[in-house]
């Protein structure tokens, strides 16, 4: 039985884990930023709510400059190793050389140059 071909596109979708993990690490900054208002506002210093959350007085001061927990995202960057043959291993996966072996000969062939 042949194995159905996904064409290559270069971004893949998050796995549902991921996203639950993802989810709770932001539940748990919003809970701690939510924490050190709250120490904040009882007029604790930096270094001491620092001391009580089990983070930098550092961290305390940034995300209290910042305004709120960090948001972490990071931006999608293309393969820059692949991009020059992307066209090319588009074009061998649609005529349906979808095995690696298929690759291996004339892929190294584009990528070694031959000395002579």
């Amino acid at each position: 039985m042949a194995a159905a071909k996904t064409p290559i596109t270069g971004v893949s979708a998050p796995a549902p884990g991921l996203a639950q993990l993802r989810a709770d690490r932001r539940a748990t900054r919003r809970e701690r930023w939510h924490e050190i208002c709250r120490l904040r506002a009882q007029g604790c210093p930096t270094s001491g709510i620092g001391k009580l959350l089990g983070v930098d007085r550092r961290t305390v001061q940034r995300w209290l400059a910042a305004g709120g927990e960090p948001e972490h995202s990071r931006p999608h960057k293309p393969s820059h190793l692949l991009a020059p043959f992307e066209a090319w291993l588009e074009a061998r996966w649609a005529s349906g050389s979808g095995r690696v072996s298929s690759f291996g000969g004339s892929f190294s062939s584009r990528v070694i140059p031959e000395v002579g």
